[in-house]
């Protein structure tokens, strides 16, 4: 985690400012990171390549569960697939996958 996180130091306030000009500003809870997109998912995608991950670029149409794990588009199959298009999730609404929230 140390190395997805390097050079984005914690941040214990939040501060936002609307363009008309109200401000809301509090100390959070607990620190988070701040870090752009782009940056986090290079960085994550490197180091689960590291880790022996494969990745695939494949626009999604169909997600089939199996026993064994997913098949997408009755010819791609895996163990795991981690569908990383958005809020909106192609993979998750193509095969009624149910998402795993933490708790």
């Amino acid at each position: 985690m140390t190395a997805l996180v390097a050079g984005y130091p914690p941040v214990h306030r939040l501060r936002l400012t609307a363009p008309a000009g109200a401000v809301a500003d509090r100390r959070l809870n607990r620190p988070v990171r701040v870090i752009p997109r782009h940056v986090f998912d290079a960085r994550l995608l490197a180091d689960v390549c590291s880790r022996g991950a494969q990745f695939r670029r494949h626009a999604v149409r169909t997600v089939t569960c199996t026993p064994d794990g997913v098949v997408l588009d009755g010819t791609l199959r895996a163990a795991v697939v981690i569908g990383a298009d958005g809020a909106q999730s192609v993979m998750r609404h193509a095969g009624s996958v149910n998402v795993r929230r933490p708790g």
